[in-house]
Parts: C-alpha cells; structure tokens; sequence
C-alpha cells in the first residue's frame, strides 16, 4: 500500500477528501418559522424531512464505509490499471499490453473519420471485432470509437468515460459482434453506421507491423491507406480522366498529391478515390471536383 500511495496525484486526494470537506461544509442550524400558506399563522412542532441531499453518506459510519470503497477503487486502479465506479458510465480499463495500444487509436481514427463522411441523423452502429485480442478490449474500442465520432458534434468534451452515455442521448444504438476467427488479417475491425434515412457507410481497418494504423476497406472498395492528415475522399464512375482532371485542379492550386489510393469492385462501375494532400484547401476547390463529370459524391476527411 506505501508503493501505491506514492502515486497518487494532487487530483486523486482530493477525492479521497471530498466526502469529509462536505460533511464540514453541510454542518449547522436551519432556524426561522414555518408558516401555513393559507391561513399565514405559524405552525407549532411541525416535522421537517430534508429529501435528495447531495451527500451519499449521510452517518460517520457511513463516510467511512464511501472512503474505504473509494480507497479500493484507487487501489484498483493503481494495481490493476482499471477504473471503476464512474458515474452512469462503464468501466474503462486505463492501460493495455503495448501491442493492443495501437487499436484503440485506430478504433477513435474510424470514428473521426465516420464523423466526416456520413450523411443524416446517425441510428446504428455496428462494431464487428475479429480476433481475440480485440475481443479482450472491446468495450475500451467502443468507447475510443464513439469518443472520435462524438467529438467534432458535440460541444462538450467527450472522452472514454462519457462516450456511450453521450451516445445514448443521441439515441444511438451501439451493436458489438465478436468473432475468433481470423480473416486476412490476426486482428481486424468493421465499423458499420446507418442513417435516419437507411443510409449506410462500412469501414474497416487493423494495424500492420508495430503501430501503423490501416484502413483496408470503405463501403465495400477495397484500399489501402494510412488514415492521417488532409484527405479528399470521392465516389465516382470507374473511367479515364477523373483522377487527371482532380490531380490538375490541385496543382493549379498548387497543393502537392502525398498518397493515392483506389478501389473497385468491377471494371466500369463505381469506384472509389483517396488522395492525401500537403496541405488544406478551400471549400470551392471541393465544390469545383464535385461538378466534375463522373464524380458522384465527396469528402473534406481532415485526422
């Protein structure tokens, strides 16, 4: 236990003593008289009850009780790097084995970037974990994913702990699938949202060597890109010169093409387009491509 104390921070012992700072605070006498509303006389030997008070434990013996269980909870999470006892939110665990580290950032880059390209009043979302690895973390990536798709509509912080409460006062429903079984890759997540309007939008993603964050499908294009900085992302039909006549509008606006990757399901249908770029761009530039012929639909996508 002096191993564990000597961890604790300035924040952590002022929880420990906000319990006794409010008893101190809430000690003292209620006088005056109590009148009948209707007849304006004074009520003699009326009863008073006090309901909803803010403390939880209202006896010593209680206190005591609320900081041993407060104690083993910082314990707990010294010990055992988990939190516990949050407040309408589910436990959280802090620290993973080094190797998972790199999903949870994944998991929060998915929901950034979802954030960006879905369309309508968000309803469903389904989270689909291959391999057992991410199955032990499911909740702390369902959590990490909600925390980047929340984060840039809300107005309030959003962090591991409020997420999901957030995400039910969105009405959100939140749909986990787990799986053992191992695609073409150990570790693999899918993330599927559907709109108020039946739309839908599919990502998937997983990391390759030791911390390299891939997105590896979108809405069923198969690609290959690493998922930061400046991207435009477009749906367009698969033939000759949309990918020239993009390419020339950005270096008329002189912004340097940094990464390029394309996907397909059949040969002259529909295809998708990612380019990552040096540098941002105006929103009539994105207004420009999107009047280009072929291109059917596209995203500003900034990680």
């Amino acid at each position: 236990m002096k191993s564990l104390i000597t961890k604790l921070t300035t924040g952590v012992f002022l929880l420990l003593f906000i319990f006794p700072i409010i008893a101190q605070s809430g000690v003292g006498k209620l006088s005056g008289k109590i009148i009948d509303a209707d007849t304006k006389e004074e009520l003699i030997g009326a009863n008073i009850i006090i309901l909803n008070t803010g403390l939880g434990a209202s006896t010593d013996e209680a206190q005591e009780k609320v900081a041993i269980q407060i104690a083993e909870q910082i314990s707990d999470y010294l010990s055992n790097n988990r939190i516990s006892g949050a407040v309408n939110a589910p436990s959280v665990q802090k620290e993973i084995p080094n190797q998972l580290e790199p999903y949870v950032k994944l998991s929060e880059v998915i929901g950034l970037f979802h954030s960006q390209i879905m369309e309508g009043q968000l309803k469903l979302i389904e989270i689909n974990f291959w391999g057992d690895d991410l199955n032990s973390i499911s909740e702390l990536l369902t959590a990490s994913l909600l925390k980047g798709l929340l984060s840039r509509q809300r107005s309030e912080r959003v962090n591991l702990i409020n997420a999901q409460l957030l995400a039910k006062e969105e009405g959100i429903a939140v749909k986990q699938i787990k799986s053992s079984e191992t695609r073409a890759y150990n570790n693999l997540m899918r993330v599927s949202l559907k709109s108020n309007h039946n739309l839908s939008r599919i990502i998937e993603g997983t990391v390759v060597g030791k911390n390299e964050l891939r997105i590896i499908n979108i809405d069923g294009f198969p690609v290959d890109f690493n998922p930061e900085g400046t991207l435009i992302l477009y749906y367009n039909i698969d033939v000759p010169g949309i990918l020239a006549s993009v390419s020339t509008m950005l270096a008329n606006e002189k912004i340097n093409i940094a990464g390029l990757s394309l996907g397909r399901i059949e040969e002259g249908k529909e295809a998708l387009t990612i380019i990552k770029i040096d540098s941002y761009f105006s929103t009539k530039l994105l207004e420009d491509m999107k009047s280009l012929e072929g291109i059917k639909s596209i995203y500003s996508v900034t990680i």
